[in-house]
C-alpha cells in the first residue's frame, strides 16, 4: 500500500511539472528530419540555412545530444554560414530560444569572432567560443512586440566544426529577465576518448583525423564510422562515363552532334564537336574519384579552346557552377579536370563542387576553327601517392581549400590534442592562404609567427622536410622577411636572414633569363623558386615539436614530411614522387600555347627552303616591319630575307631598325655592332647614334588568370649579343637616334654580325633623315602603370622607389609618351 501511495505522489508531481513547463514551439527540435541537400546545400527537412561565402557546408551531424542526428556546420577558409530554426508565428510576448552547441577545432575570423547568434529580429550577437568543447547550452530571451514569424539563427564564421541540437522555443513569463544577448551555460562534458587510447594500435578517423581505437567503431570526436574512407574508395579506379559505342552521342545532347569513327580511342566511335557545346543533364555521383578525364583530338593547326561547365544541386547561376577554361593542343591529348574543384572561376573560386550531386556536365569548343573529338569520358582516382614508407607522416598546411590527395590537411583550427596526436601547438598564426596556384600543395600555406607543430612519434631519429617559401599572393604580394628560424625540439636547425641587397638579388633573379620553346617551366621556375629545408632531429620524449619564428610572411608553411631516418631511401623516393605529383598538377593547370611561327598578318607562311649557300652559312637574316611581332619560332618568308636595312627618321626622332636571325643550326654566341654612318656633304653620324638591343621572349599569359600562357617578345634588352640556337629565332632591335639638328639626306653605314665560330656578315644600313622635327605630342599617351617598385620594408628603401619611378617616366618621355 505504501508503494502505491508513493507512486501516485510521483505521478501527481510529474503532472504538475508538466503543467508548469511551457510547450516547445519548435517542430523537429532535435533535427531528426533530414533530406538530400536542396539547392541551397541544406540537408535538413524542417531547419533551414544559408551558405554566405568561403569554403563551408552543412552536414547531417553524426553526433547528437539526443536522438540520432544534429545539424553540423563545417567551416573552411573564409567561411560564413548560418543554420536557421524552423519559423514559428507567435503572439506578442516574451520568448526564450535555446539550443546546445558542440565544437571541434573552431578557429577565429579575421574580425575576432567565431560564431554569431540572432533571435526574433535582425540583430546579431558575436560569440568567441573557439577550440574544442562538448555540448553547451545557449539561450537568449527577447520581447516580441507584435505577432510575427520568428526564428533563431546560429552562424559559424571560422574554420572548424559546430554542431547544433535540441533547439527550444518557449514563451516565458513577462517577469523573466531579458538576457541582453546570448548566454552560454557550462559544458556538459568535454570531448575526449571514451577509454584509454593506445597510440601504437590507434586508427585515425577518415574524416577529422582524430585517433581512435578500432573497437569503438565510431569516432568519438566527429561520429564518423571508422574505416569509412576505405569503403568510399572501393570499386574500379577508372569508371567509364561515355564512349559513344551505340553510334550516338548519348548521354550528351544535342543529337545533331555526330558520333564518328575518326579519332576514337575507346571502341569504334568518338563524339565530334564542330562548334558550340554539348550538354549532359542528369544526376551523377562522382564521389570517390579525383579527376574527370576525356581523350581529345583537336583537328586544327592551332590549339582549341575548351570550356567545361559543371553544375550541382546548389547551382543557381554562373557563380555557383564550375566554369573551367583550358586549351587542347593540336592532335591528341587528355583533358583532365579535378573533381575537387570550386564553383565560379579559377581566379574567383566559391564553394566546393558537391561532386555527389552533379546535375549538368558541358563540353564547349565555342567558335572552333576545326572539329574537336571527344572519347573515353571517364572518372579516375589519383593513384599517384604510390610510395609507402613505414612511419612517414605528410602534412598539407593551409585553409583546407585545396588539399593534396594523400596528405593530412592542417588548418589554423587543427590544434594539437592527445586524441589527434598532431596539430598546431602554441602557434601564433598570422594568416592562412590559398593563392590558387601553382599546385595544390604549395598554393596553400599557414603563416606561423611563433609556436609550431607537434606530432606524437616513437622515440628515435627522424628526417624532416618542410617548405617555408610561398608562391606570392593572388595579387602578387611577395614574401619578405628579415629573419626566420626553425627549431626542432628546442634546437635551432634553420636560420635564414634577408637584407635589401639579398632581397633585390632574389627578386630580380630571373631578370636576365630568356624563355625558349625547349624550356620546362616547372623545372626552370618552380624548382628554382622554392628552397625547401631538410634536417634531422632526435626524439626522446615521444613528441616531435617543430617551432617557427618570424613575422608575417616569413614562415609560410605549406608542406611538412617526417619519416624515420632509418627509412632514408624510401623517404627520398617519397619526396621525389611528391615533386612529380606537384609537376602533374602544375602541368595540368598551366597550359603553354606556342605561337604559330608559320603565320603572320598575311596568313600562312610556307616552309622555308634554304639555298645551298644559306645552308652552308647556317643561318638567314630577315626583316619585317617593326610593328609586326616576330615570335620566338618565326619562319621567314623568302622575300623577307635581306642584306639591307632601311630607316626613315626626322630630326630628334628615335627610329627602330629591326632584323632577325633564323638559324639552320647551332651558331653559338653572336655579336652585333654598328659602324659610323656617312651622309651628304661629309656629314657623319657616329656609331653611338645607334643603340643595339636584343628582343627577349618571356612567358606571357593568354587567359586573364594566366593558366594558358605563351612565349611572347616582351623586352628590348640593352645588349648586342645573343646565343643563336637551332629552332629559336632571335631578333635584334636597334634604335637610331637622329640628332636634333641634322643635315638632311641619306646616310650609309653597316651592321656587323660576328659569330663565335668565326663566321661574319655585314648588313648594309641606309637611313634617310629629314631636318624638320616631328610635332610634339599634345594628347595624353602612355602605358597603364609605369613604375618598378621594390616590395621591401619602406624604412630601408629611402627614395629608391621614387627615383625608379622618375627613371621610368624619363624613359617613357624619351620615347614620346606624355
Amino acid at each position: 500500500m505504501r508503494d502505491v501511495t508513493v507512486g501516485a505522489g510521483l505521478v501527481w508531481l510529474a503532472c504538475c511539472a508538466a503543467a508548469q513547463d511551457p510547450p516547445n514551439l519548435l517542430p523537429d527540435p532535435s533535427i531528426e528530419a533530414v533530406q538530400e541537400k536542396n539547392q541551397f546545400g541544406v540537408p535538413y527537412a524542417r531547419w533551414g540555412g544559408w551558405l554566405f561565402e568561403g569554403a563551408c557546408e552543412f552536414r547531417v551531424g553524426k553526433v547528437a545530444r539526443t536522438g540520432e542526428t544534429s545539424a553540423e556546420l563545417v567551416g573552411g577558409q573564409g567561411a560564413k554560414l548560418r543554420v536557421y530554426s524552423p519559423g514559428v508565428t507567435v503572439e506578442p510576448g516574451r520568448y526564450r530560444f535555446s539550443c546546445y552547441l558542440r565544437g571541434l577545432d573552431i578557429g577565429a575570423h579575421a574580425w575576432g569572432l567565431s560564431e554569431d547568434v540572432s533571435f526574433a529580429d535582425d540583430e546579431y550577437y558575436p560569440l568567441k567560443k573557439t577550440g574544442t568543447f562538448g555540448w553547451t547550452r545557449l539561450e537568449i530571451v527577447k520581447d516580441v512586440a507584435e505577432a510575427k514569424e520568428i526564428v533563431g539563427r546560429i552562424g559559424l564564421w571560422a574554420p572548424g566544426r559546430l554542431w547544433v541540437d535540441d533547439g527550444e522555443l518557449v514563451r516565458v513569463p513577462d517577469d523573466t529577465p531579458l538576457t541582453e544577448g546570448p548566454v552560454l551555460g557550462e559544458e556538459e562534458a568535454p570531448i575526449e576518448p571514451p577509454e584509454q587510447l593506445d597510440p601504437a594500435a590507434a586508427v585515425r578517423c577518415p574524416d577529422c583525423g582524430y585517433r581512435n581505437m578500432a573497437a569503438w567503431r565510431r569516432c568519438y570526436a566527429c561520429g564518423e564510422t571508422l574505416g569509412a574512407a576505405a569503403t568510399e574508395a572501393t570499386g574500379p579506379a577508372t569508371r567509364l562515363l561515355a564512349s559513344f559505342e551505340d553510334g550516338t552521342v548519348t548521354p550528351f545532347t544535342p543529337a545533331a552532334t555526330a558520333a564518328v569513327e575518326e579519332h576514337a580511342t575507346q571502341g569504334r566511335f568518338a563524339m565530334r564537336l564542330d562548334q558550340e557545346y554539348v550538354v549532359w543533364d542528369g544526376a551523377q555521383d562522382w564521389t570517390g574519384y579525383d579527376f574527370v578525364k576525356a581523350d581529345v583530338f583537336a583537328a586544327g593547326d592551332d590549339p582549341a579552346e575548351l570550356y567545361v561547365e559543371i553544375r550541382d544541386t546548389a547551382t543557381t547561376g554562373y557563380w555557383t557552377r564550375v566554369n573551367y577554361t583550358t586549351v587542347a593542343p593540336p592532335g591528341a591529348s587528355t583533358l583532365i579536370v579535378p573533381t575537387d574543384i570550386y564553383v565560379g572561376e579559377k581566379s574567383r573560386p566559391g564553394r566546393p563542387l558537391d561532386k555527389a550531386h552533379i546535375t549538368r556536365f558541358v563540353f564547349s569548343v565555342g567558335a572552333a576553327q576545326a572539329p574537336v573529338y571527344f572519347d573515353n569520358v571517364r572518372l579516375e582516382r589519383d593513384l599517384s601517392d604510390s610510395v609507402k614508407v613505414a612511419g612517414l607522416q605528410a602534412y598539407d598546411f593551409g585553409p583546407g581549400s585545396s588539399p593534396m590527395p594523400g596528405l593530412t590537411v592542417v588548418t589554423p583550427s587543427t590544434l594539437y590534442s592527445p586524441g589527434r596526436g598532431y596539430g598546431l601547438k602554441d602557434a601564433r598564426v598570422w594568416r592562412a592562404f590559398d593563392v590558387l596556384q601553382p599546385d595544390p600543395l604549395y598554393q596553400t600555406f599557414i603563416c606561423i609567427e611563433s609556436g609550431g607543430f607537434a606530432t606524437d612519434v616513437p622515440n628515435g631519429k627522424y628526417h624532416v622536410f618542410v617548405n617555408l617559401d610561398n608562391p606570392s599572393g593572388f595579387w602578387g604580394e611577395y614574401q619578405i622577411y628579415r629573419e626566420r628560424i626553425i627549431r626542432a625540439n628546442g634546437v635551432e636547425v634553420v636560420r635564414d636572414t634577408m637584407d635589401l641587397d639579398s632581397f633585390t638579388e632574389r627578386y630580380f633573379r630571373f631578370a636576365e633569363v630568356e624563355d625558349t620553346p625547349q624550356d620546362n617551366a616547372f623545372d626552370k621556375y618552380q624548382r628554382a623558386y622554392f628552397s625547401e629545408k631538410e634536417f634531422d632531429v632526435e626524439v626522446t620524449d615521444g613528441q616531435l615539436f617543430i617551432e617557427f619564428e618570424g613575422q608575417n610572411w616569413a614562415n609560410s608553411v605549406s608542406a611538412l614530411v617526417i619519416y624515420p631516418a632509418a627509412e632514408a631511401e624510401g623517404g627520398r623516393r617519397y619526396l621525389d614522387n611528391l615533386r612529380e605529383r606537384r609537376r602533374f598538377y602544375y602541368d595540368n593547370y598551366f597550359k603553354r600555347v606556342l605561337p604559330n611561327g608559320q603565320r603572320d598578318a598575311r596568313g600562312a607562311i610556307p616552309d622555308f627552303e634554304p639555298t645551298p649557300q644559306e645552308q652552308a652559312k647556317g643561318y638567314v637574316v630577315f626583316a619585317r616591319d617593326w610593328m609586326a611581332e616576330v615570335p620566338v619560332n618565326a619562319v621567314p618568308r623568302r622575300e623577307e630575307v635581306t642584306g639591307t636595312l632601311n630607316a626613315v627618321a626626322s630630326a630628334g626622332e628615335l627610329e627602330p631598325v629591326v632584323f632577325s636571325i633564323y638559324p639552320l643550326k647551332e651558331m653559338g654566341r653572336a655579336t652585333v655592332s654598328v659602324s659610323e654612318l656617312s651622309g651628304p656633304g661629309g656629314a657623319r653620324l657616329p656609331a653611338s647614334a645607334v643603340d643595339v638591343g636584343c628582343v627577349s621572349h618571356r612567358l606571357s599569359r593568354v587567359t586573364m588568370e594566366g593558366t594558358v600562357y605563351t612565349l611572347a617578345p616582351r623586352f628590348v634588352m640593352p645588349r648586342g649579343t645573343a646565343d643563336i640556337k637551332a629552332g629559336v629565332t632571335t631578333t635584334f632591335w636597334l634604335t637610331l637616334r637622329a640628332p636634333g639638328t641634322v643635315q638632311p639626306g641619306v646616310y650609309e653605314g653597316a651592321i656587323d654580325l660576328a659569330f663565335e665560330g668565326g663566321e661574319t656578315e655585314r648588313i648594309r644600313l641606309s637611313a634617310r633623315l629629314f631636318a624638320t622635327p616631328l610635332d610634339e605630342l599634345d594628347v595624353p599617351a602612355g602605358p597603364w602603370g609605369c613604375d618598378i617598385p621594390l616590395p621591401w620594408y619602406g624604412e630601408d628603401l629611402g627614395d629608391r622607389n621614387r627615383e625608379m619611378y622618375r627613371k621610368c617616366l624619363a624613359k617613357l618621355r624619351e620615347y614620346g609618351c606624355t
